[in-house]
């Protein structure tokens, strides 16, 4: 007859206790003849045989068990580990007794109207085939109402059953109530005192609600589109010389009663920059008059980020017309708080003259090849003139053969 003895048990709460049956039969330094696993239902034997030390033919140790059990529980894959041991006729049993955490099973989804379920099931940590503890039901019911909130349904209400099944499995059931979509009834700035609150909301896609809101679904809040909102306002005052401008955090007061929010952005603008110098490291191949008279940016006008983006393009784009297609140009503004100026000055790295290579067309299935070459305006071998280019797509549109042109540009083997 076999006799059982209990030598070590496992808590999941993460302390591990081990304690030793008296028995003359299961002494500590004898010789393990055979290792079973029991429990175990999705996780596979060896996997759980691989993670630990304690093989047959080793010698029974409790702290050995001890860190075999840790090494179990590391697997994520189980709430209870006991461990027994037996003796048989062939010598000492051990047997690792473990006991899964239940594995999801179907998640099935109801009432989404507004938002397509595959939406929700990325922002939720439900999904079929992880494993399942009762703190993911609430940070799933957390990140669906956050993103409902981030599409303006402040409203919406969520519900997750849980139900055993077979296998070990848990199956989901999430049932939403979306409600409506929370109206925007006043958007309102402080701090502005360079431009009034109608100004800055004309850079906003976010608007006040109005009669023709039930057409376009204007006047609905909406986070995501809010806070790119707050970067077009920032990038407005960027355009007229407020460098140091700071668009905060809105407020968001919501009347739950009328289903409506409130919207205050708070604006520290500070001091409007202009443009004290302007110094341009160019070389003989475009003069500095000739950038001079291209650009918009002018000693003694207001700093405009966008228009300097403009310049550099324009910048490089005189230089691409004389064979430097690769040519650089980057700005750097240092800012004087004391005068509330900028220096400005622009490097520029022209690069080395490029050369048409291999002209290829692609995508003329009834027009021949020689038909688009005579429009192009650039020829294989001569040195590369952005000019031409343009001219190239403009009359090659003008066949009216073409749906769509498209011309690209990318880097040959000879780096000229």
């Amino acid at each position: 007859m076999l006799k059982k003895a209990h030598i070590f048990f496992a808590a999941l709460i993460g302390i591990i206790l081990v304690s030793l049956v008296p028995c003359a039969l299961a002494q500590e330094g004898e010789i393990v003849e055979s290792l079973k696993i029991s429990g175990n239902k999705r996780i596979d034997e060896s996997t759980i045989l691989y993670s630990i030390r304690t093989k047959t033919g080793s010698i029974l140790s409790k702290k050995q068990i001890r860190e075999d059990i840790e090494q179990i529980y590391s697997l994520g894959q189980f709430k209870d580990i006991r461990v027994e041991t037996r003796e048989t006729l062939k010598g000492l049993e051990l047997e690792f007794i473990v006991e899964e955490i239940p594995s999801i099973g179907d998640v099935d989804i109801v009432g989404n109207d507004k938002i397509d379920a595959n939406d929700i099931r990325e922002k939720i940590g439900l999904k079929r085939g992880a494993t399942f503890n009762d703190h993911m039901v609430l940070e799933s019911s957390d990140e669906i109402l956050k993103l409902y909130r981030e599409k303006g349904y402040f409203f919406a209400q969520v519900d997750i059953d849980t139900q055993s099944g077979k296998g070990n499995l848990v199956n989901i059931s999430i049932r939403i109530k979306e409600g409506e979509k929370v109206k925007i009834e006043k958007i309102r700035f402080s701090g502005n005192k360079a431009f009034p609150d109608d100004d800055l909301l004309d850079q906003m896609e976010t608007q006040e609600t109005s009669w023709f809101s039930f057409l376009d679904d204007s006047g609905v809040y909406q986070k995501d589109i809010l806070k790119l909102d707050l970067f077009r306002v920032e990038g407005f005052y960027h355009d007229n010389g407020y460098l140091r401008v700071k668009v905060l955090e809105p407020r968001i007061d919501i009347n739950k009663k009328a289903r409506e929010v409130h919207i205050t952005i708070p604006v520290e603008e500070g001091p409007q920059f202009r443009v004290k110098s302007l110094k341009l490291n160019s070389d003989d191949a475009v003069s500095a008059d000739e950038i001079q008279k291209s650009i918009k940016t002018k000693v003694g006008e207001v700093y405009n980020v966008s228009e300097l983006r403009e310049d550099i393009l324009t910048i490089t784009d005189l230089y691409s017309k004389k064979g430097y297609a690769y040519a650089d140009a980057n700005p750097v503004s240092k800012l004087n708080d004391a005068d509330r100026t900028v220096e400005l000055s622009i490097e520029v790295d022209k690069g080395k003259k490029v050369y048409v290579g291999n002209i290829e067309i692609l995508g003329n299935i009834k027009t021949r090849d020689n038909v688009i070459r005579r429009e192009f305006r650039l020829k294989e071998g001569e040195l590369f003139d952005s000019s031409k280019l343009k001219r190239s797509k403009q009359r090659i549109n003008n066949l009216n053969f073409f749906e769509d042109v498209k011309i690209d540009t990318h880097r040959g083997l000879d780096p000229d």
